[in-house]
């Protein structure tokens, strides 16, 4: 439901300028941290890595499209096999992004979107010898995010995001990397 949602809007923002068309697409990671008010579960450091489609509707407005998978690994440096809890995400995100250029070829800008998103925590908890039975969390909610990004005359471009996801219990305060090529 979430994926036909998310592409409905892809190809009706292509469509509404179609004259003016200019995609682009790319990759992203990054890292950061998942805070939780959930007392079953922990904090923990989060990585994500995924792909994004930007249809630019002018020089300074686009509309984002971003599909994410990662994960919450409570034992980022070392944990004993098996002991871990672990919370592993996945983020369906459509934004409006509005840039403001700061030189010829770097820009910063602003973003503001839905975020479609689905939890699971799993696995046994390092500080508890039962195992932890799973835990699913899903729901929308908004997204934010701030960033500067260099655009090349070839078409590539590549930048850098700190993004606020705000999911029911949990909150995601992740720095991303990006990749893209503009066609």
């Amino acid at each position: 439901m979430r994926s036909a949602l998310f592409l409905l809007i892809a190809v009706l923002s292509f469509n509404l300028h179609a004259e003016q068309a200019k995609n682009t697409l790319g990759v992203t990671a990054g890292l950061g941290s998942m805070k939780t008010s959930d007392s079953a579960e922990r904090n923990g450091a989060a990585q994500q890595a995924g792909i994004f489609y930007e249809y630019h509707l002018d020089e300074k407005s686009s509309v984002v499209g971003t599909l994410i998978s990662g994960s919450n690994d409570f034992c980022f440096i070392a944990c004993p096999i098996g002991a871990t809890r672990k919370a592993n995400f996945n983020l369906q995100q459509v934004s409006y992004r509005h840039s403001a250029p700061i030189s010829r070829r770097w820009s910063g800008f602003g973003e503001v979107g839905v975020n479609a998103y689905q939890i699971k925590y799993d696995g046994n908890d390092l500080y508890s010898p039962t195992h932890s039975p799973a835990n699913k969390n899903s729901g929308i909610n908004l997204a934010l995010g701030i960033g500067v990004h260099f655009m090349a005359d070839n078409g590539f471009q590549a930048g850098v995001k700190y993004q606020y996801l705000p999911m029911g219990k949990n909150t995601l305060g992740i720095v991303t990397g990006f990749l893209g090529f503009s066609f």
